[in-house]
């Protein structure tokens, strides 16, 4: 399927918000973070400002991934920063959740 179908199948004007999250937990053991780039740069790509970081925590410690480790991975991989990284580990989850600054700190 192409990202323009699928973009069109999301149907961002509906308000569809998406996690990242889930994807170290499902990889085979071993497997470096860095293959995730390509499915983490789609996700971004599809959802922009309505993409929310998901820690998996304590989850991914079962599958002997750390929390610091992941989420040091997580933000090269996004490659995003300033007001983009913000809305993606802070932002988009205030807005979805209708939370103030001040309530995730």
């Amino acid at each position: 399927m192409s990202i323009d179908l699928l973009r069109h199948k999301i149907d961002i004007e509906r308000g569809v918000f998406s996690k990242l999250s889930g994807l170290r937990t499902e990889q085979a053991p071993g497997q470096p973070a860095d293959v995730l780039a390509l499915y983490i740069e789609q996700l971004i790509t599809l959802f922009d400002e309505r993409l929310m970081w998901g820690s998996d925590w304590p989850v991914l410690t079962r599958f002997g991934e750390r929390y610091d480790r992941w989420f040091e991975d997580a933000r090269r991989l996004a490659g995003v920063s300033g007001g983009r990284e913000h809305m993606l580990f802070a932002g988009c989850a205030q807005r979805f959740y209708g939370l103030s600054a001040g309530d995730t700190e």
